[in-house]
């Protein structure tokens, strides 16, 4: 009677001499064996610093590098990093930006045309 230790555990158990001549038995229950296939890794979630597993496609897939925990975790950061002037991920030499802050210091102005008359002097 073949009893094995678990590779994960180290609890003795048995396996069948058939299982261990194919390469099984190696786990004493399905839970070491979905722990032993686990290849990410925990890292830390960019807003609250609570550990949290993701696998290596995660990191493939990933554009920005950042992790969240969930969804509401994510919101919150999303709110204290407004990607407005410079921090846009579509910033380009200002320019938009300019116009934007333009347009809002001339909110007040009730004549559209003055508005227009002082953009093209810019």
């Amino acid at each position: 009677m073949p009893w094995v230790k678990c590779h994960i555990c180290s609890k003795d158990f048995y396996a069948k001499p058939r299982h261990l001549k194919i390469g099984w038995g190696k786990y004493c229950s399905d839970k070491c064996k979905f722990i032993a296939q686990k290849k990410g890794k925990f890292i830390e979630c960019s807003n609250c610093g609570k550990k949290v597993y993701r696998a290596l496609a995660d990191f493939v897939n990933s554009k920005s590098g950042l992790f969240f925990c969930n969804k509401s975790c994510h919101c919150s950061w999303a709110n204290k990093n407004l990607h407005l002037g410079i921090n846009h991920p579509r910033w380009n030499c200002g320019e938009a930006s300019y116009k934007q802050s333009f347009f809002r210091n001339y909110l007040g102005e009730k004549n559209v045309e003055d508005v227009a008359l002082k953009i093209k002097e810019f």
